[in-house]
């Protein structure tokens, strides 16, 4: 059974925290917290990866992790799937996307959030 935790990322102080569940109860009530949840997976560091964090996996793919639609799904930009298809001339794109999306958390690492702006990983995905 998947772990089920969550973090808060705070607007107003620009900071993460890790709540217990009476804290989290109090802090989601505030309009400056964006709760996020623990995805039950672990990069290659073993650090828990969670909605809305930045990793990039082992083809060197930058993906950010999303909770759509009830349940946990990656995207990346177009410019990352432009480098994924550039390596692999004789497949089409949506072969490329089945193979990353099957592979992408085996040897990811987390890299970053979409809450740190001064993070690389954010200035790389944006651009």
């Amino acid at each position: 059974m998947r772990e089920i935790k969550f973090r808060v990322w705070n607007d107003v102080t620009k900071s993460m925290h890790f709540p217990g569940w009476k804290e989290l109860a109090e802090r989601a009530k505030l309009p400056e917290m964006r709760i996020m949840e623990f995805t039950g997976l672990k990069d290659k560091n073993g650090k828990g990866i969670y909605e809305e964090d930045i990793i990039k996996d082992k083809n060197g793919i930058i993906w950010t992790v999303y909770f759509l639609m009830g349940s946990f799904s990656i995207c990346c930009s177009s410019k990352e799937m432009s480098k994924a298809i550039k390596r692999k001339k004789d497949k089409t794109e949506e072969d490329i996307l089945v193979e990353e999306l099957d592979a992408w958390w085996l040897g990811s690492e987390v890299i970053g959030n979409t809450h740190e702006p001064s993070c690389d990983a954010v200035q790389e995905v944006s651009a």
